[in-house]
Order: structure tokens, then sequence, then C-alpha cells
């Protein structure tokens, strides 16, 4: 059977952790090649324009972008972006390819948008006033887009994507690994290999507790008042190691030099991890959430419940 497994979303749902660990191991057995979003060539503002020409179709394959089937942030009450980017795959693709859907209980998947909406360093604006959304809060976020919450629907994600495709994979996040294994039935893909895979990767891409969160909040804004923010930290630690490499391992060659000094971002957020690891509490805004807009919780709540995950078939043996 050809293998040309798509997974489209949702994004704050393990996406980082697939592409960086499990998707990575299949590809390194060659079992399937696999196409990462930083291999698909994309109009970065109009997230409408994706470019997979460079896919090979001569074989089997896995690509993964989260955002193809949900975009929070350009949700609308007609789903317009879905519908572009779901024909468009079908267009490449074919009906039979293979889509994956992971899905995350919506309180949580909220909170967790607006975690990295919060902790992404936007930057300061050219304008050169400041720039609110350094430090919005959750309270704020909720308000600012209220109506994107208000037209999110998981079963109007799936109906639209069913209509282009014979073969969906729907799975919740809860129970990703059990479904993995499922779907990758192969003897180097177990729990296991799962677990001792993911501590060699560095921590990227990951929510924050709130204690956290209101550290990096505070540090934008404090940054900001000197017109910096913490993207200008990261690039100055970056040149600093990178004139390090330089000057100490100029005399190494190539191969050694890149396992002299690894060079690693999201510096702050690194810190932030650790501190999480050793301190703070792991907890979120999905509570708010709930208290903020019970309506919508319940209805949002009620929808995922009543959603069934696939059947898993194996599509490695």
């Amino acid at each position: 059977m050809t293998i040309k497994l798509i997974h489209i979303g949702f994004p704050k749902a393990s996406s980082s952790y697939l592409q960086q660990t499990i998707f990575k191991l299949i590809r390194k057995k060659k079992l399937l090649n696999f196409y990462s979003i930083n291999s698909i060539e994309r109009n970065v503002a109009h997230y409408s324009h994706y470019d997979f020409s460079n896919i090979n179709e001569n074989e089997d394959y896995i690509v993964s972008c989260e955002h193809l089937a949900f975009n929070f942030y350009h949700l609308d009450e007609s789903y317009e972006y879905t519908k572009t980017i779901i024909k468009k795959l079908r267009s490449h693709f074919g009906p039979d390819a293979q889509i994956l859907l992971i899905l995350r209980e919506p309180s949580e998947l909220i909170a967790s948008i607006y975690n990295q909406y919060a902790r992404v360093k936007i930057g300061y604006p050219k304008t050169g006033k400041k720039n609110f959304k350094l430090y919005m809060s959750f309270k704020d976020f909720i308000h600012k887009y209220r109506d994107n919450i208000i037209h999110f629907s998981y079963s109007k994600i799936i109906s639209l994507v069913e209509k282009e495709f014979k073969n969906i994979f729907v799975i919740k996040h809860e129970n990703l690994h059990q479904n993995m294994d499922n779907i990758f039935s192969h003897s180097s893909y177990n729990h296991a290999k799962y677990e001792s895979s993911i501590k060699k990767v560095p921590l990227v891409n990951r929510s924050l507790s709130n204690q956290a969160l209101l550290l990096t909040l505070f540090a934008n804004r404090f940054l900001s008042f000197l017109r910096l923010d913490l993207n200008s930290i990261d690039k100055l630690i970056d040149r600093s190691i990178k004139i390090y490499n330089y000057l100490i391992h100029q005399q190494l060659n190539e191969k050694k030099r890149g396992l002299a000094f690894v060079q690693e971002k999201e510096y702050w957020n690194r810190f932030m991890y650790y501190l999480d690891r050793k301190y703070f509490n792991r907890n979120n805004n999905s509570n708010s959430f709930k208290s903020l807009m019970p309506k919508e919780f319940k209805r949002l709540r009620e929808e995922y419940d009543s959603i069934k995950e696939s059947k898993i078939r194996p599509l490695i043996q």
C-alpha cells in the first residue's frame, strides 16, 4: 500500500514532539521519508500559499504541518482558510492520502495557544510604540479573539476534511501514544522508544506554567522600555556563540566544530522550562477560560466528548 500520511493539525497537540522525535525516527529507519514544515516552502504572510513541489511522489512519506487544517488567528465563520488548504491538499496528494488529525481538549488548546502567543518574541514595532502583545493578559486575549472562539468547531473542520479525503485518522491528544503505536505497528516504535527518544530532543514550543509565563511577560515589558525584547537577547547570545566557535575552535574540522559547542536557541524559554521542572506548578489557564466564557466552554467540551476516534489500522507492519 502506498503511504501518503499528511499530518495537518491541530497546533498545540504534540506536533513539535512528533516532528522532532517520532517522524524523524521513522525517517532514520528509512521506513518512510519525512517532510516537516521547515522543508515546505511557503509565504509566511499568507498561510494559504503552500508549495508541496519539493515532495518526491515516487516514495512513501509523511508530511507534517500542524497549521494546515486550522489557524486560530485566521478563523472566521466561513472557514475559508481551511477550505482553501484542504482543496489544495486534495489537488496535490489526491483523495486517497491518509490524513492525520490530532485533537486536544478545547480549553487546554486555547490556554496553550495563549501561552505561545504571550511568550513568542514579537519584537519592538517599527513605529516606536510599545507592543501591547508582549504582555497581554489571558483575559484580554480571550476578549480580543472572542469571535474566533465562537466560530471554532472541531466537527466542522473534520467534516470539511471528510468531503475531500477517504482515509482520515482522528486521534485525541490524551491517547496519542497508544494510537501512534497502532499506526506505526513496528517493534522499533513502542512506547519505551518514544520515551527514550524524547529525552534526546531539546524542549521546544511547550507551554510554560503560569508563574514562568508571568516572568516572561514581565521581562518583555521591562526590555520594551530599553527598546529591546527577549528575541534581541537570544540573538546576542547566538552571535556570542558563533564568535566563540570561530575564535576557540577555528582549528577544528567542520564535523568536530559542530560537536565542540552545540548552539541552542530560545535561551529564555529553556531557562523557564528548567524553573518549571524544578520549582513551578505545571498549571495553565484552562480553568480561567471556563469562567470567562462558560457557554462556549460547555459547547466545545460537549462537542469534543462526542467525537469518536478513528479505528486505527497500522500503516507500517
